[in-house]
């Protein structure tokens, strides 16, 4: 079962306009929207559970697409600034 949805923000809601890093990881970085957040976090936690270094980030939307930060999440690897 997937994560409440307070669990995952701890109450940090923030600009709607940019995306929630959620976790930093090098290995792979999974990007969600919605109610798929909590379930990708599921997955994250099984894949760190196995020695992978994975990143969580909620687009929180998808219009404005914070696109700068995305590119640089797949750019850089572990550079989520």
């Amino acid at each position: 079962e997937a994560l409440d949805f307070n669990e995952i923000y701890d109450g940090d809601y923030g600009n709607i306009a940019q995306n929630k890093v959620i976790f930093e990881g090098k290995d792979l970085t999974v990007f969600a929207t919605g109610k798929m957040v909590s379930i990708a976090y599921e997955a994250v936690t099984l894949l760190k559970e196995k020695g992978l270094n994975v990143g969580l980030v909620n687009v929180r939307s998808v219009k404005p697409l914070d696109e700068k930060q995305i590119l640089k999440c797949v750019e850089n690897g572990s550079n989520y600034k």
